[in-house]
């Protein structure tokens, strides 16, 4: 990738479908601060599996734990959003990837999103808290990130 041998303080990559995603994965986990892609899938487990997928695609050599391990230390955050039925898109889940436990990384939502009705034939909903503080929390208000004391819902 040409971006890392200019020692950039963010990756960010478009859309990723196939083998780049290694390549972006070993890149997150080489000390830059902060990395940002987007693909396609239909919940943050199903991005996860998808993300592992398109990895090992060229790079049977590397065992999948591996892959997992790499992939659950380069990602703190999957941000999912959802085409609804009346066709707007909404964030439907904020889930924060914990990290790696046993043969999976484990993923535990932290906002997720409430239909609360609907409004002239539009779906009317809000993010809601779930109540989880992320761990990586600690991290980010050490990079001035200044955030209310009742954003997670405690």
């Amino acid at each position: 990738m040409f971006g890392l041998k200019m020692l950039p303080d963010r990756i960010i990559v478009g859309e990723v479908k196939g083998r780049e995603v290694f390549d972006l994965v070993q890149a997150m986990n080489k000390g830059y601060v902060g990395g940002m892609t987007f693909l396609q899938a239909q919940s943050p487990r199903d991005a996860l599996v998808r993300l592992e997928k398109m990895a090992i695609q060229d790079n049977f050599s590397v065992p999948i734990l591996e892959v997992r391990k790499m992939m659950a230390a380069a990602i703190d955050l999957i941000v999912q959003q959802t085409k609804l039925q009346d066709g707007s898109w909404k964030i439907a889940n904020v889930t924060e990837v914990q990290g790696f436990d046993g043969e999976l990384q484990t993923p535990t939502d932290i906002f997720v999103f409430e239909q609360q009705g609907l409004e002239n034939g539009k779906i009317i909903g809000r993010i809601k808290p779930t109540g989880y503080q992320p761990t990586f929390l600690e991290r980010l208000k050490a990079t001035g990130v200044p955030l209310p004391p009742n954003l997670f819902g405690f």
